[in-house]
């Protein structure tokens, strides 16, 4: 894969992220490989909450899983980083070194070396005053200092003997653990771990040679403990609790669990002298369990005693060498020198197997990360896939029950136009026809009235032959004075005109428009006229 070094000068392609980086900020592995401070910090911390202190190289491109040493990462990394990764690679020396008498603070990571016993000294003063603790505590109880009060009374003490006897921890990791079903021989879940151990005895084993061939108990061929368990569970759980509960009760042994096992019988040891120095040849494990199933504690631990054993021998050789009346002893020497040689080469040759594996697991992992995360895009894409088919769903039925309803209005508006058009014609139907019958009457009641005053008019002439003079009268004005008045007047002439005009335009604008048609006029002089004629 190209990088960007040349396009972008001054700047490094990462070897996990593949982004162009400032050199300032790359960071190279023992073999050379650059990567960001922002991926090797992520990564550092991943490994540190799994509470492990192999922080090996993450380049994708070549696989490389080298471990880094921690004095480059102390320059790179940031300092609460560097904080918590030196404090957890402390609790991991001093778990290795299983020493004794060490105490450690419960409020802090500081411990130290105390020679006197918790009955003599019971409290512990912390001296990590830089970093805000220096608390003092009891060695007993592991709280705050209670002065002379009892650490706890006699019921949580029994109480925590039942406990106790109960769980079981893992004798790599101290990881607790009940079992609830299945066979003695359990594992270790925690994922740096993974040791094997017997639920009965609570010693590591390798295989299934440590319990007995039919299962149910200690056989002939030299098996201690049981596979499966010859009583129901819960009544073994029960039976344990309730001896514990007695033990702590009467306080005549030590509480057995699992923070403290039962002692092994002590063994008397015989001195070397002359002719009972007998050497022991190397025999070679068979059936070691692979290399993925033990601890990579274990696996040094392993290589570190290889190494002793191959000194140890390799000294017993040339002493042996030296001292002529144990030459007949030289070949066993020389024959034990190389079994151990070997060993310390198998035990070599295991640790890399398992580095090896840890780097090929570590690249799976991150392999089946990335397709988990691809994976996860892929759904939260057709998440939203979903979503945007489901809006334009939603406004497709928004957009047709709209189209629907502007319908349905539009055809109940027809609906009420046709009613009320059907309804105006039924009126102006009984409207013409009132009309007609009114004109109809009127006409009749006009001819009959022009009937009787004919036959009045008849019926006077011929009472009367000869018509009677009537006298002239005069006119109106002559009359009235005040009339006369007024038409000599101009300007109330102009007035009376004006008032005449305007009244003679309004008789003319209400005839013109009782006999124009709608929507001109009314038309009511029309329809009138046009039931005269007919």
């Amino acid at each position: 894969m190209a990088t960007n070094a040349r396009q972008y000068p001054g700047e490094i392609e990462c070897g996990c992220c593949f982004d162009s980086t400032p050199t300032d900020r790359i960071i190279r592995c023992p073999a050379a490989h650059p990567l960001c401070v922002t991926c090797l910090a992520a990564h550092t911390t991943t490994q540190l909450d799994k509470s492990a202190t192999k922080i090996s190289c993450i380049d994708v491109t070549t696989g490389c899983s080298v471990p880094f040493d921690p004095r480059a990462l102390a320059n790179f990394l940031p300092p609460d980083i560097v904080r918590r990764y030196e404090a957890l690679a402390q609790q991991e020396a001093l778990r290795a070194a299983n020493i004794d008498d060490l105490a450690e603070c419960p409020f802090c990571n500081y411990a130290c070396i105390m020679e006197a016993s918790v009955d003599a000294d019971p409290l512990f003063r912390c001296q990590n005053h830089d970093g805000g603790c220096g608390v003092v505590s009891c060695r007993r109880c592991r709280e705050r200092n209670h002065g002379k009060a009892p650490c706890q009374d006699r019921r949580t003490n029994v109480e925590e003997a039942m406990t106790a006897a109960l769980i079981r921890l893992c004798p790599a990791c101290k990881t607790s653990y009940i079992k609830t079903q299945g066979c003695n021989k359990m594992t270790c879940t925690k994922e740096t771990c993974k040791a094997t151990f017997c639920y009965i005895c609570r010693q590591i084993v390798f295989a299934y040679d440590h319990f007995s061939r039919d299962g149910a108990g200690p056989s002939r061929d030299g098996a201690k403990c049981r596979l499966y368990d010859a009583r129901p569970l819960d009544e073994q759980h029960a039976q344990e609790v309730e001896a514990a509960r007695v033990r702590a009760e009467t306080a005549q042994a030590p509480i057995p669990g699992p923070s403290n096992p039962p002692a092994a019988p002590a063994t008397r040891i015989q001195p070397n002298r002359g002719s009972t120095l007998i050497p022991r040849p190397y025999i070679p494990p068979e059936n070691l369990p692979p290399v993925h199933l033990v601890p990579i504690e274990q696996l040094e631990r392993d290589l570190q005693e290889a190494r002793r054993q191959q000194y140890n021998a390799r000294n017993r050789y040339d002493s042996t060498r030296r001292k002529p009346w144990l030459a007949h002893w030289v070949d066993t020497r020389r024959f034990e020198m190389w079994g151990y040689n070997d060993a310390l080469v198998a035990a070599q040759r295991r640790l890399d197997e398992r580095l090896e594996y840890d780097a090929r697991v570590e690249a799976e992992r991150e392999q089946a990360r990335a397709r988990a995360r691809r994976v996860e895009e892929g759904r939260e894409r057709e998440a939203q896939v979903e979503v945007q088919r489901a809006e334009a769903e939603r406004r497709v039925r928004e957009r047709e029950q709209a189209q629907a309803e502007a319908q349905r209005a539009e055809a109940e508006r027809r609906a009420r136009e046709r009613e009320q058009a059907r309804a105006r014609a039924q009126w102006e139907e009984r409207q013409e026809h009132n009309a007609q019958m009114e004109a109809q009457r009127s006409e009749a009641e006009r001819r009959a009235r022009e009937r009787e005053e004919a036959w009045a008019q008849a019926e006077f002439e011929a009472m009367f032959f000869q018509p009677v003079a009537q006298p002239q009268r005069r006119p109106y004005a002559h009359n009235h004075r005040w009339i006369q008045r007024v038409l000599g007047d101009r300007n109330m002439s102009k007035a009376l005109s004006f008032v005449f005009q305007l009244v003679l335009g309004l008789c003319l604008g209400v005839l013109l428009h009782m006999l124009l048609p709608a929507p001109l006029g009314s038309g009511s002089l029309q329809r009138y006229i046009l039931r005269v004629l007919r």
